[in-house]
């Protein structure tokens, strides 16, 4: 089930019912590409998220009523069960304490090692549900729930570049150097950002990801930083 609402003048948004779950992310992106695919020009652009798409088109070619007919369309029919391989992309990650602030504050809280906080943390796959807050930042789930953690209380002014941090039941990693307020527990040498590639994302929501540890002299040669 889902409903659709405007978003201003220009937009509507479908909202899908009942938590974020990977189904629901793959529901949303079919949506996506059903429109991109069904209105090849007046889409200005689709933002999926957990739960909601976001879709917002140009009113000189095309009118509300025509895209709300077309996604009611779509929404009455099946998902195609067909499936295509599920991309999975793996992220090189140092959890040493020198660019892990937060790991031994969550060791203490939680009652975890820090190597059992990496062991739960490179353990799981997690699904890629949105984009947002800076450009390459993509929130994935669902955490461990032994280590979620609500969010500072105070943010840090300045969160270095490839930081992989933690907040409630999300884990991300900071594409660029930003304020922030989720708990930092490592950091990963790889660019997730290239505005200047044709897909700038490193990581596209509907997709997976998984942490690997790594070593301090990996990261180093891999272009990690310490700064």
């Amino acid at each position: 089930m889902a409903d659709i609402t405007l978003a201003g003048e220009q937009g509507l948004l479908v909202t899908f019912t009942g938590a974020p779950t990977p189904e629901t992310s793959r529901r949303i992106i079919a949506l996506a590409d059903f429109i991109e695919a069904r209105f090849p020009t007046g889409i200005n652009d689709v933002v999926p998220s957990y739960t909601t798409l976001g879709v917002f088109f140009e009113p000189a070619a095309l009118t509300r009523p025509t895209v709300m007919h077309e996604i009611r369309e779509w929404l009455e029919r099946p998902l195609s069960t067909g499936s295509s391989p599920a991309i999975e992309t793996t992220l090189p990650v140092y959890y040493g304490t020198e660019v892990a602030p937060d790991l031994v504050t969550i060791a203490e809280r939680t009652g975890l090692t820090p190597d059992e906080i990496v062991q739960l943390h490179t353990r799981e796959r997690y699904h890629a549900y949105a984009n947002g807050f800076a450009p390459g930042f993509c929130y994935l789930g669902h955490l461990n729930p032994r280590l979620s953690q609500p969010r500072r209380s105070t943010p840090r002014a300045r969160v270095p570049k490839g930081s992989v941090a933690i907040a409630d039941r999300q884990t991300a990693v900071y594409p660029v150097d930003s304020p922030g307020g989720w708990h930092l527990i490592g950091r990963c040498p790889l660019p997730l950002f290239n505005p200047e590639s044709r897909t700038p994302n490193l990581i596209s929501v509907g997709t997976f990801v998984r942490f690997k540890a790594i070593e301090r002299s990996e990261f180093l040669d891999l272009g990690g930083s310490l700064e």
